[in-house]
């Protein structure tokens, strides 16, 4: 089966020992090449290698990907930006699980909202504050929905201070696509995979 035809691109390694072809490979997939000249593609490529290092991994995780290849050469406007967000454990009670708290500060259409929400976890509680800051501009974004969230150690060694890499799978009523974080914050790295999840489908539904 053709997987362009349920929704996904075939999947292209770009890996720490992939290089140029690879990113020229991905950049004709996405029908950019031509906005790319050899020095951008030289410097995307150095500059993927140097995520990865820092934890991220773009083998399964398109939609990060395209968007970091967009992003580099401007060539798509972010639906909304972040100012800045906290999240806090409200309690904590052994029997039950612990209910958080996050607030959200975006810029949207240079509109500034502000949103909180409790979820049963950071990420549950990160993900509902977005959306529903996201919901009041962008209300079909109703149809997304979080079906998979995974966290791996990179570096086990450095015990407490590791960096940590989350993934986010997500979908709507047509496709699946994934996005990734990572930091030595769990936190942070699972902010970047949720806010990219958010922002590539925005942008390919509704932006472009």
């Amino acid at each position: 089966m053709n997987p362009e035809k349920v929704g996904n691109l075939s999947n292209i390694t770009v890996s720490e020992l992939a290089g140029r072809s690879n990113v020229i490979s991905r950049l004709k997939e996405l029908n950019i090449l031509d906005k790319f000249n050899d020095d951008d593609i030289k410097n995307v490529t150095s500059f993927i290698k140097k995520k990865e290092n820092n934890g991220f991994s773009y083998e399964v995780a398109s939609a990060s990907l395209e968007l970091l290849l967009k992003k580099e050469k401007k060539l798509t406007k972010s639906p909304f930006n972040l100012i800045e967000y906290d999240v806090r454990l409200k309690s904590i009670n052994l029997d039950k699980e612990n209910q958080c708290t996050a607030s959200i500060k975006l810029s949207i259409n240079e509109i500034e909202i502000e949103k909180t929400a409790v979820g049963n976890g950071p990420v549950a509680a990160l993900d509902k504050a977005l959306r529903e800051a996201l919901l009041k501009f962008y209300p079909s974004l109703n149809k997304v929905k979080l079906t998979d969230y995974k966290v791996r150690v990179v570096n086990e060694s450095e015990a407490t201070e590791s960096i940590v890499r989350v993934s986010i799978e997500s979908a709507d009523d047509k496709e699946v696509w994934t996005t990734v974080g990572a930091s030595s914050n769990i936190i942070e790295a699972s902010w970047m995979a949720l806010s990219d999840s958010m922002e590539w489908w925005l942008i390919k539904n509704i932006i472009d």
